[in-house]
């Protein structure tokens, strides 16, 4: 009997364990709704604007560029134009052994003295700057008749030099365009300078500055040829777009050109606002993505399928087909949805 009582005992002891067993793991296991609690938050969609931008300053720097050579041969006595002033056809320039040198528009330089009979472009040139000053009323034929020879008297007579009607190679400089701004070439030139002909005499201003971002290596990588940006100078906005890099030589700076539409101006017509002694540093917003306004949701609510559709799932499950605008800083601009609508983001809800 005491065998039969320790087997009895040892199946009732194996009946109780299993019964804890099941017991416990009845306790400890969750309910399958709560395995299957959702892996998602909720976000609605909202009516919004994604942009991305950096705040920047664009240097703007005249480059003056040597326009005419110096063809007389003496001391310089007078300087007569003021650093970057603004000189149209006609204008006194210098002056050398006390003879007046004026500037007048063209392309072919003055290489000899024009007189009665002459012939050439040259003498055209002479004939638009007499005309422009008032003392010549005929046609610009390049032709030096009697007409030209009175306008020429005329003008000389107003230098103060000889009246003789010749106009000599060191009397006048050529520039390729006028009105300008001018100034007389760096490299010493002073009062006093001894002249031989042949000098680079005159320098001009481009119709604009030059406009660069300076950027470095990291900012340039965010920023893409063409991309926009907006210049704030005094109560103007100046829109422009990023053109071609240039690496400078102590690596960590780069230039970024800014251009103006079309090839115009950045300025406008408002570059005579900036100055030509000094570079202008000016504020400038440059827009990595441009604004968009539209209905917005984080970027983690839009997922894309097998086939490259982009969708986002509605709070019961539903796949809503969208195209996304733009994006930037985590949210993004899409069609296909209205504003209001709960969408999902992956995620453990808090």
């Amino acid at each position: 009997m005491t065998w039969l009582k320790l087997a009895l005992g040892a199946v009732l002891v194996l009946a109780v364990g299993v019964g804890v067993g099941w017991g416990l793991k009845t306790v400890l296991q969750p309910p399958s709704e709560v395995l299957q609690e959702r892996a998602y938050t909720l976000t609605e969609t909202s009516s919004g604007e994604v942009g991305d931008e950096l705040r920047l300053n664009t240097a703007a720097v005249w480059r003056a560029q040597p326009v005419a050579r110096n063809q007389a041969v003496g001391t310089l006595t007078s300087i007569d134009i003021s650093p970057n002033q603004s000189a149209g056809n006609g204008a006194r320039a210098y002056t050398v052994d006390g003879r007046a040198v004026s500037i007048a528009q063209g392309d072919v330089p003055m290489y000899r003295e024009i007189k009665e009979k002459d012939k050439g472009k040259d003498v055209r040139q002479l004939q638009v700057m007499l005309g422009a000053l008032g003392y010549y009323h005929g046609r610009a034929d390049g032709e030096v008749g009697s007409g030209t020879v009175d306008g020429i008297k005329a003008w000389q007579k107003a230098l103060g030099v000889d009246d003789n009607g010749v106009v000599g190679q060191g009397d006048i400089v050529f520039v390729p365009t006028l009105p300008a701004r001018m100034s007389i070439a760096g490299d010493g030139l002073t009062v006093g300078s001894s002249l031989n002909g042949g000098e680079e005499i005159i320098n001009a201003l481009p119709t604009a500055p030059r406009f660069a971002l300076r950027v470095t290596s990291e900012q340039a990588e965010m920023i893409a040829t063409g991309t926009a940006v907006k210049i704030s100078h005094e109560d103007q906005v100046w829109e422009g777009v990023v053109g071609q890099r240039n690496d400078q030589a102590d690596a960590e700076t780069i230039e970024l050109a800014v251009v103006g539409a079309d090839d115009k101006p950045v300025c406008g017509d408002q570059c005579a606002t900036l100055s030509t002694q000094s570079e202008t540093l000016l504020d400038t917003v440059v827009e990595l993505v441009e604004p968009v306004q539209g209905v917005t949701v984080p970027d983690a609510a839009i997922s894309t399928d097998a086939s490259g559709e982009q969708y986002v799932t509605d709070e019961s499950g539903v796949k809503h087909s969208v195209t996304v605008k733009a994006s930037a800083r985590g949210m993004s601009v899409i069609d296909g949805v209205d504003e209001g609508i709960r969408v999902r983001l992956p995620g453990e809800q808090g």
